[in-house]
């Protein structure tokens, strides 16, 4: 109770409160603000490079609706004719969806 009434104490006599309460959380939870870019797993590779990854995510983004419609079918095993709720999308959509392009920001830039 006494860290209860010494973090609302400090809110309250705040002149910038969503910021106090942020670095009272912060506190409490003892995050570090880190200014890299974790790495990431990708099919089992771990990837480093900043630079790399918003194409990783862009090839994602862009195919997954593709394998999950590929998995399906095998899962279900039906045919890729069946009707089911993503063979909708290729019925309707007949051409591909444009890609989004993704390119590396610093963290500077994020801020």
């Amino acid at each position: 109770m006494p860290k209860k009434l010494h973090y609302n104490k400090l809110i309250i006599n705040s002149n910038n409160k969503v910021k106090t309460m942020w670095n009272n959380v912060k506190t409490e939870t003892q995050k570090i603000n880190k200014d890299e870019i974790p790495p990431i797993n990708v099919d089992g590779n771990v990837v480093k490079d900043h630079l790399n990854l918003p194409n990783i995510f862009n090839t994602y983004f862009t195919t997954v609706t593709d394998k999950m419609n590929v998995n399906n079918a095998v899962n279900r095993n039906v045919s890729s004719n069946d009707a089911y709720p993503l063979n909708y999308r290729h019925q309707v959509f007949v051409s591909q969806f444009p890609s989004i392009k993704l390119t590396p920001v610093s963290t500077k830039e994020i801020r």
